[in-house]
C-alpha cells in the first residue's frame, strides 16, 4: 500500500484544484485517504490487531485479477506468491477471524459499518468453513469501497458527500494502483515501493505540471466507470496489466492521481449542492 503521508499528499494535489471555492472540504477529504490504515478493524486469534508488527486491516486492501472471466479476488495467504513456497503451503492455523465494527461507526454511521464487508463474510460462513485467516480469502478493496460508499451522502458536509467517506474510497482506489496490491503481495519488494513511493511524492518539483498530466489523461477517460467498486476493479486490471512497468513510483503516482481525479469528478461533483 501507499505509505499514508503519500495518500494523503497526493490527494491533497488535486483535491485543492477540484474543489478550489471549497478548501476546508479539500483538505478534509486529503486528511481522510488514510484512514484506511489507520482503522484497526481486523482480529485474528492470539495476534490481536497485528502480526509479526505488521497490522492486519491492510488485508482488505488488495483486489487480483484471475482466470479468463474477469473476476477478481481478496487476499489469501496461500495464494500469495510473494511468499516462499513453503511459507506459503504451511498451515499453522494462526487464529480465527474476527471483524471489529466499532471503529467505522465515526465515520459511516452504526448501521453501514455493522455491514462491514469482512463481517458479513465471518457470519456467513461460520460453521460451515473456516474462519482460520491463513485459509480465508478476505474481501476487496473494490467490495471495501463500494460499502464505504453507501455512506457518501451521511453526514453531508457544506451540501457534499461526506470527506471522511470520499477520503476512504480514494485510499483503496489508489492503493491498487500499487503493483503488489493487484497481485495481492505481502513482500517482494512491497515495503520499498511505498518508500519510494512516497520520496517520488516529496521530490515532485513542479506540482502544477505534475497535475496538468493527470488531468490530460482523466480527460481522455469518459468511458471509465463512476461506481466506487466498478472504478477500483477497473484499476487494478490496468495495474495487473502493466506488468514490471508497475514498479515505477512515478508510474504509481501518476495513476493514482489520474484515478483520484477520475472519481472526483464522475462520482463526486455530480453530487455537490
Amino acid at each position: 500500500m501507499m505509505l499514508a503521508t503519500t495518500h494523503r499528499d497526493l490527494t491533497r494535489l488535486i483535491t485543492g484544484r477540484v474543489f478550489p471555492d471549497r478548501p476546508k472540504y479539500a483538505d478534509a477529504i486529503a486528511d481522510a485517504a488514510s484512514l484506511p490504515d489507520e482503522v484497526r478493524d481486523i482480529q485474528i486469534g492470539r495476534f490481536g490487531d497485528t502480526i509479526w508488527g505488521r497490522p492486519l486491516q491492510s488485508l482488505t486492501h488488495f483486489c487480483v485479477p484471475y482466470g479468463d472471466e474477469g473476476k477478481l479476488r481478496g487476499y489469501n495467504w496461500h495464494r500469495d506468491d510473494s511468499l516462499w513456497c513453503g511459507i506459503r503451503r504451511w498451515d499453522p492455523r494462526i487464529g480465527d477471524v474476527r471483524c471489529v465494527t466499532e471503529p467505522w461507526v465515526p465515520i459511516l454511521g452504526r448501521q453501514i459499518a455493522a455491514d462491514h464487508p469482512l463481517a458479513y463474510l465471518v457470519r456467513s460462513i461460520r460453521g460451515r468453513a473456516t474462519l482460520d485467516a491463513d485459509n480465508l480469502t478476505f474481501p476487496t478493496a473494490a467490495v471495501m469501497a463500494e460499502w464505504a460508499w453507501r455512506a457518501a451522502t451521511i453526514g453531508l458536509a457544506d451540501g457534499a458527500p461526506s470527506p471522511k467517506v470520499v477520503g476512504c474510497v480514494l485510499h483503496w482506489l489508489q492503493d491498487v494502483c500499487v503493483p503488489h496490491h493487484a497481485r495481492a503481495w505481502l513482500l517482494k519488494g512491497h515495503a520499498k515501493i511505498e518508500a519510494r513511493a512516497a520520496k517520488a511524492m516529496r521530490d515532485i518539483a513542479d506540482r502544477e505540471r505534475f497535475y496538468e498530466r493527470i488531468a490530460t489523461e482523466a480527460g481522455q477517460g469518459s468511458a471509465w466507470p463512476a461506481e466506487p467498486r466498478r472504478l477500483v476493479e477497473f484499476y487494478a486490471k490496468q495495474t495487473w496489466r502493466s506488468g514490471l512497468a508497475g514498479g515505477d513510483p512515478d508510474w504509481i503516482l501518476f495513476n493514482g492521481g489520474v484515478a483520484t481525479l477520475a472519481f472526483l469528478r464522475r462520482s463526486v461533483l455530480p453530487l455537490l449542492r
